[in-house]
């Protein structure tokens, strides 16, 4: 991905449903190519759609991104097995009870 699409994507992530219009893009991120940038973010497989609105007589896009809310786990702490001791220990003998096959394989 590039540079500019990555910051794309973070700019429609931020802005959520507000989305991103062109004049936003150049303003907040750089980038005088958003359509090309969405279009690269859609080939990746990201949900993004697109409006149109009109303000002053002109009419332009507003992207917005489409995803799924990410749902965290405890596992998706920034904390460290290291920075807690006993979370290490967990981990460890979580690991070793896998379950086994049905089948007895």
């Amino acid at each position: 991905m590039k540079p500019s699409a990555a910051a794309i994507l973070e700019l429609l992530r931020q802005r959520g449903m507000a989305g991103v219009s062109p004049a936003e893009a150049r303003l907040l991120a750089g980038c005088d190519r958003l359509a090309a940038r969405v279009c690269e973010l859609r080939a990746e497989g990201h949900d993004i759609r697109t409006g149109s609105e009109t303000a002053h007589g002109a009419t332009y896009a507003r992207y917005r991104l489409y995803e799924r809310p990410v749902q965290l786990s405890a596992f998706d702490s920034p904390v460290s097995a290291r920075e807690v001791p006993h979370l290490g220990a967990r981990t460890h003998q979580a690991a070793e009870r896998q379950p086994q096959s049905p089948g007895g394989g």
